[in-house]
């Protein structure tokens, strides 16, 4: 019997490249390299016992009686093999789709088929259902040889509809490949069973195998070559596939910020190596999660079970390791960090709606210091407002989509009016939402600047429609840009001299922040603004360091205390007891005390406690649009 059997050579030499290049290619335990692996191995597995078949019936007279034994055993092996390789290409699609193919009913959905098809192979020794050979060594077909085909074609099937099912999320490359590699595999059955001497089947299975190679990402596309972890980029890849699949399975996110340790010299802290010894850290828990580094100091642990119980598990766990400190170099270095979960849909209904939360979540100051951070608790809408407050600012006034609001200050005490100026700014909805809340002094920005210029205008075109402005007041804010910006507090106080608005009606809120870090420029701006007449008020004073001589030397009217120490006062009556000796001394030193943000009840209460002399918030009077505040204000003063 002679058979064309170069083609079996050549798939051979094929399979032989693939395994040099795989050897030279850096190694990666993903789920496709994985089954890669198991593909490649059915396929050499298959073209050599076909080859070693051909060889035995090419020359039975060198294997004696035993000759169809040895004939059984490789066909076997080919039938088993062959049917493998089909299972693996449905196990490939399964991995690029980031299904778990260790999961238990992957596994028994994906290798029931085989199993039927391994019993007919076991079968076919005792009695031919599907192949045989004559006392001569010839292979023959047998009856029920269709039945190998339907389970081979249940794969091939199975894998289109699931190719065509996820189209929108896998990449078309990789679709591409795939569909290249079955159609190769199908030509090679099809030729061979019409010419069953052309052993050209296996041929075709190898070329497909480099097709199915070339499916593979490199390290460099899919690696933070810094960590060795899974980068941002494959994380958006994978959860737009997750996503697709509405996948449930949490999100355990890992959070890393200020590196703290007085006694270690700030050379020796490298921030390479904490990330190196964290992500060392993380990957013991491969085998629970799939890991990634999507931010310079932010990891994402994707977990391979829905189980919450698992989950909290690895997430107690790590908050726990963050609380001690890291060795590097021999010197214990602590890491603030802190850890959380989202799961889908509940904490995020898209990959961009997720990536603004994670950000958010990162970069909350009132969360560092916590290790477990309690996602329901966040208000991500006002979150996400203040973090990207300097390109809704930019945005809303280039598009004239700002408007100024007022809020008047309660006091029992006192007879002058303080109304607080500030910018509302248009959101999506077209609604108006006061920026006050958002403003953040510690960055430097043109957004801020513009922002004060707008304010402080719209402050002096108020007074002006005041009929009686004798004891009217209104704040408007000064950042710390705009007095170490060059020309923007003479730009500023000309707008005031062009509206003939008299400044002692003007009182500049300066944070404490600016007081404390401004530049020698921006103190000479505020010596020109005191100079001039202005006054002050410290805002957000209390918790930063604070230079109380610098501050009374200045025509300083009071001070607005930061919020948290109102927050304090409630949750702690010793502390409360510190935030009244700190009203007391600035009592002392002739400075009214303001309190912001006060919306409820009880945060009323412990301002007035506390003794503070005047106080913002919506408890006392919400924001109201220009001419709400004008009409009520000249019909009845009182209501203000």
């Amino acid at each position: 019997m002679q058979y064309n059997y170069y083609f079996d050579i050549y798939a051979l030499l094929i399979i032989v490249s693939i395994m040099i290049m795989s050897i030279v290619r850096r190694k990666i335990d993903t789920y496709q390299n994985i089954v890669f692996n198991f593909i490649y191995l059915a396929v050499f597995v298959t073209i050599l016992s076909e080859r070693i078949e051909t060889y035995m019936q090419m020359h039975p007279d060198r294997f004696g009686d035993a000759l169809r034994y040895y004939e059984y055993l490789a066909g076997s092996c080919y039938y088993i093999f062959h049917l493998l390789s089909g299972a693996c290409l449905l196990m490939y699609v399964i991995a690029l789709l980031n299904f778990d193919i260790f999961s238990k009913l992957n596994l028994l959905k994906v290798f029931s088929v085989f199993f039927v098809g391994l019993m007919l192979v076991v079968a076919n020794v005792f009695t031919p259902i599907l192949f045989y050979y004559d006392y001569d060594g010839a292979y023959h077909r047998a009856d029920y040889q269709f039945l190998y085909y339907v389970l081979a074609g249940i794969y091939f099937v199975w894998a289109i509809v699931m190719l065509i099912r996820y189209r929108l999320v896998l990449h078309k490359r990789n679709i591409f490949y795939l569909s290249v590699y079955m159609i190769f595999v199908l030509t090679g059955i099809f030729i061979q069973f019409l010419f069953p001497h052309m052993l050209v089947e296996e041929f075709f299975n190898a070329i497909s195998l480099v097709f199915a190679f070339a499916t593979i990402e490199s390290p460099g596309e899919i690696l933070d070559e810094s960590t060795d972890l899974y980068n941002r980029r494959l994380f958006v890849k994978d959860m737009q596939i997750n996503l697709a699949k509405n996948f449930k399975n949490p999100i355990i996110f890992v959070s890393v910020d200020i590196i703290e340790n007085a006694g270690i010299q700030q050379s020796i802290i490298n921030g390479d190596e904490i990330n190196l010894k964290l992500s060392k850290y993380l990957r013991t828990f491969e085998n629970k999660a799939k890991i990634y580094r999507v931010d310079e100091a932010i990891y994402a642990l994707i977990m391979k079970h829905e189980e919450k119980s698992k989950m909290f598990t690895v997430l107690f766990d790590i908050a726990k390791r963050l609380e001690r400190p890291w060795n590097i170099k021999g010197n214990p270095i602590d890491v603030d960090g802190c850890v959380w979960y989202m799961d889908y849909p509940k904490h995020y209904s898209s990959i961009s709606d997720l990536a603004a939360k994670v950000g958010v979540i990162a970069g909350l100051s009132e969360h560092k210091g916590s290790n477990i951070v309690y996602v329901e608790d966040i208000d991500f809408d006002t979150a996400i407002v203040i973090k990207n407050f300097d390109k809704h600012a930019r945005m809303s006034l280039a598009n004239d989509r700002v408007k100024p609001v007022f809020q008047p200050a309660y006091s029992n005490t006192d007879s002058d009016i303080l109304i607080d100026c500030a910018v509302a700014f248009s959101d999506e909805n077209g609604e108006y939402r006061s920026g006050t809340r958002f403003i953040k002094d510690d960055v430097d920005t043109k957004a801020l600047s513009d922002t004060d210029v707008y304010c402080l205008k719209e402050a002096g075109r108020f007074l002006k429609r005041i009929e009686n402005t004798d004891n009217i007041y209104v704040l408007s804010r000064v950042s710390r840009t705009s007095l170490m910006k060059k020309g923007a507090i003479n730009k500023m106080m000309r707008i005031i001299e062009e509206t003939n608005v008299s400044v002692k009606h003007i009182i500049l809120r300066v944070s404490e922040t600016a007081f404390s870090t401004i530049d020698d420029y921006g103190m000479e701006s505020l010596k020109n603004l005191n100079v001039r007449g202005y006054k002050f008020l410290v805002d957000r004073f209390g918790i930063g360091y604070s230079d109380l001589n610098k501050i009374i030397s200045f025509n300083t009217l009071g001070v607005i205390l930061d919020h948290e120490l109102i927050d304090i006062a409630i949750t702690d009556d010793k502390l409360k007891a510190v935030v009244i000796s700190l009203v007391n001394m600035l009592h002392d030193v002739s400075l009214y005390v303001f309190a912001e943000f006060i919306d409820t009840q009880e945060e009323a209460k412990i301002a007035a406690e506390v003794g503070c002399d005047y106080v913002f918030g919506t408890y006392y009077s919400e924001f109201l649009f220009e001419k709400e505040c004008i009409d009520k204000f000249n019909s009845k003063e009182e209501e203000l």
